[in-house]
């Protein structure tokens, strides 16, 4: 089935949590759902066009988190959200990391974060997040 969109966005990950169901992320807070293995897709983003999504990782069908920023006055606000729903609702979470996180990856009890010189450790359990490495060699705006 062809999706028809009115607008035009870049989409940046996509993940499989089982055979059914999948996700897609991208630029305007665009988020899009699949429960039937891709036939069809439902539309569950967070609304805001300045929202800028680049990493995401599911851990079941109704646990998620998507990472990313939002542009304001030409200055990226670094934001991570989180769905216990299924991406009913969604909820930001961790709004004390520096940096925008382009990718997203779970090992164990936590997750590993990573972005323009740095990767991040969030505990899940504790919702505290730590540096594993940090790039002090050079300054990345």
């Amino acid at each position: 089935m062809i999706i028809k969109q009115t607008d035009s966005i870049y989409l940046e990950q996509i993940q499989f949590v089982n055979s059914e169901i999948g996700w897609i992320c991208g630029e305007k807070g665009k988020v899009i759902k699949t429960s039937d293995c891709g036939k069809t897709w439902s539309d569950v983003s967070i609304k805001n066009k300045n929202l800028l999504l680049y990493g995401m990782c599911f851990l079941n069908d109704s646990i998620g988190y998507l990472s990313g920023a939002v542009l304001n006055e030409n200055k990226l606000d670094p934001k991570v959200y989180l769905t216990i729903d299924g991406g009913s609702s969604w909820s930001e979470v961790y709004n004390d990391i520096p940096k925008m996180i382009l990718n997203l990856e779970k090992k164990d009890n936590g997750l590993f974060a990573t972005g323009t010189g740095f990767i991040i450790r969030i505990d899940l359990e504790t919702k505290q997040w730590e540096y594993v490495l940090k790039d002090t060699t050079r300054t990345i705006g």
